[in-house]
């Protein structure tokens, strides 16, 4: 039977509008233990999303293409994504970076998706409650976190925190969200082109986002909603008054119920002799709490972002025309950090066990990606869309289409625009899988609204060209996502073996996620990492190595190889790994460590010694690396050296057993008997669990050397009672009594 086109074009639509609905469900309430990194499993499952979108927009049409025309958009949409896709192809980690890049390609399938569905009003309004049931779900679950009750199951890492990050794994990430959502809401609730139903739907959104947002205490969502809200607050000027008027009698009415509500919550009892009023009152104490911390400064978040933004400044600078390919800047940007900035950077970051992937500047790190091209196109982007929106919103239409409705999602285009535009000047959020599927939806479903349409022909070889060029993108970007997802769905197994110390499993479940991912640093290093920890030295060489390939400028990663080397007795790689450790963290004293023992096992104790030098000028006062200094300037024939750095080591650890041993060691060899005898008696009191019996040994072989032989038996029968397997100790107390019976 042979199928009408119509009708399959009416299928397409339906699939268009609920593949839509879909995207945008999912990467909001996406939320599962299945992944290790839900920032990034959302961006991939979007990513993916959004390929068959494009397919199934592709395939509606025949011998045309309908579009609405909006080449303020097309053009620099355009540009962006060649200059994003060429500065892939020449990163360090393309398919990384094209992993990326799907991610900038959605954003104009989900504009000219949005521009379709926005021809129907039934289909328009479907995806516009779609929006805001979603974004209700998002609100209630945050709220309830923060209440203490948390129907998610987050990590053990947020209880007792009371956190509102809801299925968005972030504050900052709902703060993210919430840009979009509250301008469209509040623009819709002074519609008058929706049902009451809708509109009690849009002021449910603005309560439930408005409280959810306070709670995310993110002073970047705040400013970036008042920026949303003084340019919407603008356009009101030229609009019809009817809106002035909604706005200032919703003002009104929530001026007169305030009392009215304060007299009902009076009224309420709650636990013991409190009412819902204190209680309202407490929550009210706390945010304004909250608000006034969050304007405090300096704090935590403000020093670390400008430590990122001096150290992105230097490497968007030094970036060319591509820069190093998006998803690369986190890679790249420890070789751009300062002697300055490194010690400002261990003392503030390192505390917290934090990584620096983003530059919570978005624009920053488009150039330090894309290169300054690219960072010019994306700000040209934004305003482009901003003026459509605002055209949308205020020009009168050159189709049919309801102007309050019309205006309101232009307005509603407008703040979201705004509102993300001003919040990624301290954040990352046009790189959120959540935000800005939701903001190019809404920037789309306000130019079907207030665009014309241009039938753009086709010839039919034109036709199947183009939809075998998006099957083979739509394929290869699908594999491309679902190996993505896929590895990091073992990884994420991995990880919890390795909490709950079943290494062997870590390690199954890690060679899965390379074998799927092979070009992911991190995975690399994981398996790498727990290799090592269990023993399998040997095979922790190779995922090390390719970690570094990956991403050169791991100081973790680095050390991991160095020791590993170590192990496997490969001293000249163990250098070179832990120099490279050395130029990313120079203040880690384990890099030198590190360094230090490669070059003692290469027989350069001269070498090491200047390296064990070099991690004391950063902690002068560490006994162990004083220990490890005196052991190498020994062995390098300084032995009066040695001696006084291992006094100095035990008069910050005068309790150090080794440190004792050893310099009992060293006095021995200078002769120095009595000094000697002094500090093997402390060490084998000291280091009772190790060392005890070869260093009562060295006591009595001192006190033999002395020619106190009765000292020496008696030391001799001590030590044997203590140690009685010790052969050493037992050779010394035979020769011992042999002597006596002799005399």
């Amino acid at each position: 039977m042979r199928i009408d086109s119509d009708s399959m074009r009416r299928a397409l639509e339906m699939a268009l509008e609920v593949g839509t609905g879909l995207t945008l469900v999912t990467v909001t309430l996406l939320y599962t233990p299945v992944f290790s990194d839900m920032f990034e499993a959302k961006g991939l499952v979007a990513s993916g999303l959004c390929l068959w979108l494009a397919l199934i927009w592709v395939l509606r049409f025949r011998s045309q293409i309908t579009l609405v025309w909006a080449p303020v958009i097309y053009v620099p949409l355009s540009l962006f994504l060649m200059q994003a896709l060429i500065s892939a192809g020449f990163s360090r980690n393309p398919a990384h970076s094209i992993e990326d890049w799907l991610g900038y390609f959605a954003w104009g399938t989900l504009f000219v998706t949005g521009a379709c569905l926005a021809s129907n009003l039934s289909r328009l309004n479907r995806i516009l409650r779609t929006i805001q049931l979603t974004s209700l779900v998002v609100a209630a679950v945050g709220i309830l976190q923060y209440a203490g009750h948390d129907p998610l199951g987050l990590p053990a890492r947020h209880a007792n925190l009371r956190l509102a990050v809801s299925t968005l794994g972030n504050t900052n990430f709902v703060a993210h969200y919430l840009d979009q959502i509250l301008p469209l809401s509040f623009v819709l609730l002074l519609s008058g082109a929706l049902r009451p139903v809708d509109r009690g739907l849009a002021l449910l959104c603005v309560l439930a986002g408005g409280i959810l947002l306070f709670l995310t205490n993110s002073l970047g969502g705040w400013l970036s909603i008042a920026a949303a809200a003084f340019v919407l607050a603008a356009s009101f000027v030229s609009l019809p008054r009817v809106w002035l008027r909604r706005v200032g009698i919703g003002i009104l009415c929530a001026g007169l119920l305030i009392p009215v509500a304060a007299v009902i919550l009076r009224s309420v009892p709650l636990d013991g002799n409190r009412s819902a009023s204190d209680a309202a009152s407490e929550a009210i104490s706390v945010i304004q709490t909250d608000v006034i911390h969050a304007f405090e400064r300096p704090d935590y978040s403000t020093a670390m972002r400008i430590l990122i933004w001096k150290d992105g400044w230097r490497l968007a600078k030094d970036q060319g025309w591509v820069g190093v390919g998006p998803g690369e800047w986190g890679t790249e940007l420890p070789a751009y950090r300062t002697s300055t900035s490194h010690r400002d950077w261990h003392g503030l970051i390192y505390a917290r066990q934090n990584q620096a992937y983003y530059a919570h500047q978005d624009y920053l790190q488009e150039w330090g990606e894309t290169g300054l091209l690219g960072a010019l196109l994306l700000l040209s982007l934004l305003a482009a869309a901003a003026t459509l929106c605002w055209r949308v919103a205020h020009a009168v239409p050159e189709i049919e289409s309801d102007p309050p409705l019309r205006r309101a999602l232009g307005l509603a285009g407008l703040g979201a625009v705004v509102a993300a535009g001003a919040h990624a000047l301290i954040s990352f959020n046009l790189r959120d899988p959540v935000a800005m599927p939701h903001l190019w939806l809404i920037v789309g479903l306000a130019a079907g609204m207030g665009l014309p349409t241009r039938q753009v022909a086709r010839s039919t070889v034109a036709r199947y060209v183009t939809i075998l060029a998006v099957v083979g993108m739509t394929a290869a970007g699908t594999w491309l996502t679902s190996r993505a997802l896929i590895s990091d769905s073992y990884l994420a197994r991995g990880l919890n073996h390795v909490y709950e110390h079943q290494g062997n499993r870590a390690i199954l479940a890690m060679r899965q996620a390379n074998q799927w991912r092979d070009y992911d640093a991190q995975t690399q290093h994981w398996l790498g990492k727990v290799s090592l920890e269990m023993g399998r030295v040997e095979e922790s060489i190779e995922p090390l190595e390719r970690s570094l390939t990956l991403s050169p400028f791991s100081a973790t990663a680095a050390r991991l190889l160095a020791r590993a080397s170590i192990k496997v007795g490969n001293p000249t790689r163990a250098m070179e790994a832990a120099k490279m450790a050395i130029a990313v963290d120079p203040l880690t004293p384990d890099n030198y460590q590190l360094l230090a023992i490669a070059q003692r096992r290469m027989g350069d104790s001269d070498a090491a010694a200047a390296t064990w030098r070099q991690a004391l000028s950063f902690h002068p006062e560490d006994p162990k690396l004083l220990a490890a200094l005196a052991q190498d300037l020994h062995l390098a024939g300084k032995a009066e050296d040695a001696i006084a750095v291992l006094e100095k080591a035990l008069q910050i650890a005068p309790r150090d057993g080794v440190s004792h041993g050893n310099l009992g060691v060293y006095l021995l060899g200078e002769g120095r008997y009595k000094e000697a005898e002094s500090h093997f008696r402390q060490a084998a009191q000291s280091d009772q669990e190790t060392s005890a019996a070869a260093w009562s040994g060295n006591l009595i072989h001192v006190l033999i050397l002395q020619e106190r032989w009765s000292d020496a038996l008696e030391e001799a029968k001590e030590a044997i009672n203590s140690h009685p397997e010790d052969e050493r100790l037992r050779e010394l107390l035979r020769t011992l009594e042999e002597r006596q019976e002799i005399q």
